[in-house]
């Protein structure tokens, strides 16, 4: 994916807002262009699944008849995401306030929130998730762990505990 054709660094920022794509690196074939900062593409039974972070959309395109489909949108800024069998998780972040992009997006940047999204892959239905209302406020990709039955939090006492990245306050989350 890209944000937007350049050739200087950053280059995208100032482009127009629908100016990212989509490319088979291979081919050198653009797949799909106009998209609103595309991100996390998933290729699965011949569709590519990807999400456009500036309008809140979860996507599919089907490769063989070239249809795009918008299977879900949110009110927040969309980043992260992976397809498990019949599920897409997502993840969700606050818009920084900082950003110079943000009044491009096509939602509003005040209802954003930081979580994860579970959705039913064939209907779009949000099925789960967590969000998130204080601490976590990006999330930055997601990878699902097969085989895990129960995850666990780690305190300051967990021999683990070295292998945390800390968040703001006093939270934290362990990394292998």
């Amino acid at each position: 994916t890209m944000f937007g054709r350049s050739d200087t660094k950053e280059g995208w920022r100032t482009l127009p807002p629908h100016s990212g794509l989509i490319m088979d690196v291979r081919s050198n074939e653009v797949i799909l262009d106009g998209l609103h900062l595309p991100h996390s593409p998933c290729l699965v039974d011949h569709t590519l699944y990807f999400i456009q972070s500036g309008t809140g959309e979860v996507c599919a395109y089907d490769l063989s008849n070239k249809k795009l489909t918008t299977i879900a949108q949110f009110d927040t800024f969309l980043r992260g995401m992976q397809v498990v069998d019949d599920y897409i998780i997502v993840g969700s972040s606050l818009v920084r306030p900082e950003t110079q992009i943000s009044q491009n997006f096509r939602f509003d940047k005040e209802k954003s929130y930081g979580g994860i999204i579970v959705l039913d892959r064939h209907t779009g239905e949000r099925i789960g998730g967590l969000d998130y209302l204080k601490k976590v406020k990006e999330i930055f990709a997601i990878k699902w762990v097969p085989n895990m039955l129960s995850p666990a939090i780690l305190t300051e006492d967990d021999e683990d505990h070295a292998n945390c990245i800390f968040l703001e306050g006093d939270s934290g989350y362990w990394i292998r």
